[in-house]
Order: structure tokens, then C-alpha cells, then sequence
């Protein structure tokens, strides 16, 4: 009953039992049990009384939440920009109608895998409170000649364990790392100091044919 989304079916000899999950019947926290007696064909509960069907409702919140839908990269062809990416909150059909706050309580994290190598977390505690679903990771810039990089997204909420992932997307590029903006447009002198200047420079034989050999100082 972890996902407790759907409606299951049971089916043994000619009995069928139905258990509808958020029903709005009974609540449970704890297991249920249920018993089949193959000499009557019948299922019985608790209380031994012959049923054909259960509603278990619970909190919600607490529950497993489906997968992230959609989960795609938008620009996975545009060299030179960061991956962006986008998707749908997890489908639950009847969720909504008991958790108001649905789908805006669920967090997202996202997953990366570069050059075939194992997934790691890259962001996780990503909220909204309206679409669209995004994401942005400037970590990367694409390049279509670059090393592979594969991204999932999973769901879950503060009470919740992580849902499955969800479909797997792929772009190709490089780690990004931007050149520091100039604070201002005069020059650091500072890195003045650093630049290292020749002292002394030669060159034998001059003119060379076919080679020369170049002698050189540094501070």
C-alpha cells in the first residue's frame, strides 16, 4: 500500500476483492488483514465478515508520489547555452481531490550522470508554486561534440520517501566555468605582479635553416 494511488484487483477461485486506495470510507495507518477462505470462496476481514471490496484512505501526503511526467532538456541542440530543462508535477488522479495543497507540497531533486558514469544529485528542495516546472543547470554548456551527460528527475515532500525516477534525458558538452566579471575597468596591478616578463632571449644559429635553437630567461 506504499503508493496507495490505484485500484487492485485480487482474484482467487471465483472471488475477486477490489481495493480502492483514497477512498474516503475508512482510515488506516497500520496494515490490513485480510484473509481468503478457498472452502467458501470468499475473502473476509477483521471482524470475519465476508467482503468483496475495501476503500483505504490515509495521509497523503505521507505516500510515495509518482514519478515527475515529461521530464525533457529544451535546448539539448543549442550549442554554447546551459541545458534547460522542464516537466509536469507527478500524475495522481485522485490525490488532488484530497490534498489541497497538491501538487504545490512536493520538492524535486535532480540527477546527473557525466560519460557513463554513476548519477549523483546536482539540486535538490526545488519548489513551485505555479508553472512552469524548470530548471537550469549552469554547470554544463552544451556542446554536440562534447562528453555525455544523462539527467532524472524523482518527487517527494518533507513526509514522504523519494518516488521512482523518471524518464532519462541526454545532452552533450563540457563542465562550464565562466571567466570572473572584471569588478571594474581598470587593471588589477596586482596581476601586474604576476606576469612574468623575459629578461634575456637568443637564438643560434640566426638566421636559421632548417632549425634554431632558442635560449630564454624568466625572473
Amino acid at each position: 500500500m506504499g503508493r496507495g494511488f490505484y485500484t487492485i484487483s485480487v482474484d482467487v477461485g471465483n472471488a475477486t476483492l477490489s481495493v480502492d486506495c483514497f477512498g474516503m470510507t475508512q482510515l488506516f495507518s497500520n496494515d490490513r488483514e485480510i484473509t481468503y477462505d478457498v472452502s467458501t470462496d470468499s475473502f473476509y476481514d477483521e471482524s470475519n465478515e465476508i467482503i468483496t471490496s475495501i476503500d483505504l484512505f490515509d495521509d497523503p501526503i505521507g505516500l510515495q508520489p509518482s514519478p515527475p511526467v515529461d521530464f525533457i532538456c529544451t535546448n539539448g541542440n543549442n550549442n554554447g547555452s546551459n541545458p534547460h530543462f522542464e516537466w509536469y508535477y507527478p500524475y495522481e488522479p485522485n490525490r488532488s481531490n484530497i490534498d489541497p495543497n497538491w501538487p504545490w507540497d512536493i520538492k524535486y531533486k535532480i540527477y546527473r550522470s557525466e560519460n557513463f558514469g554513476p548519477f549523483y544529485c546536482v539540486v535538490s528542495n526545488l519548489t513551485f508554486t505555479k508553472p512552469p516546472l524548470e530548471w537550469t543547470d549552469y554547470g554544463v554548456s552544451i556542446n554536440s561534440s562534447g562528453i555525455r551527460y544523462v539527467y532524472y528527475a524523482t518527487a517527494y515532500t518533507d513526509r514522504s520517501p523519494e518516488s521512482d525516477k523518471s524518464d532519462w534525458t541526454r545532452v552533450y558538452g563540457y563542465p562550464y566555468k565562466p571567466f570572473p566579471e572584471p569588478t571594474n575597468n581598470e587593471t588589477d596591478s596586482s596581476d601586474i605582479e604576476h606576469v612574468p616578463s623575459c629578461t634575456s632571449l637568443s637564438a643560434y644559429p640566426n638566421p636559421f635553416n632548417p632549425s634554431t635553437t632558442i635560449q630564454y630567461a624568466l625572473p
